[in-house]
């Protein structure tokens, strides 16, 4: 966004102070986690694929949901408002399509559309160390199980910048 925006900034953080407050909530949850940046064993396929199923795709699902989604928003306002295209209609995949071919984009590389949909409506198929994901329309999108793991944890990073950005303009424009 343009220098200048800041009471801009300032208003829209407000406006969505409880959904932020919501997300820095579940941040600090996942990353309580003991699992994040640790070396797994992969060697045995089926534990790896139990503990993907039960912690890293849930997880998965809760950062773009409930973090990633309205934190990414306030930088997809400004991107659009910056263009003088409407801010209406912002959900997960506006948000990306928004920020992924712009100076943002490097928020948007551990989104992956085809991944969240599978997750999140039973398009889940595991194979020999990788997964495939379909969403409703049969778009497909095969993944190594080692880097699904890795996607979470870079989704994770993502989040936590963001959230330490937000917090940092609300710090330093607090007293003005």
């Amino acid at each position: 966004a343009r220098a200048g925006h800041g009471g801009a900034l300032l208003l829209c953080l407000d406006d969505a102070m409880a959904e932020i407050e919501r997300a820095l909530l579940l941040l600090r949850e996942v990353n309580s986690y003991k699992w994040h940046d640790e070396l797994l064993d992969t060697g045995d396929e089926y534990e790896l694929i139990r503990f993907i199923d039960r912690n890293v795709h849930p997880t998965y699902l809760r950062l773009v949901e409930g973090v990633f989604a309205p934190m990414a928003k306030i930088v997809a306002h400004f991107s659009r408002a910056d263009r003088m295209a409407g801010t209406q209609g912002l959900d997960v995949w506006a948000i990306v399509q928004e920020l992924s071919s712009g100076p943002f984009r490097l928020l948007t590389e551990s989104y992956r559309h085809t991944v969240r949909n599978g997750i999140a409506h039973g398009g889940i198929t595991y194979g020999h160390f990788e997964i495939r994901y379909r969403d409703k329309k049969g778009n497909e999108e095969i993944i190594g199980t080692p880097e699904m793991v890795r996607l979470c944890d870079d989704l994770l990073d993502t989040c936590n910048g963001l959230a330490a950005a937000i917090k940092v303009f609300s710090i330093t424009h607090q007293a003005k």
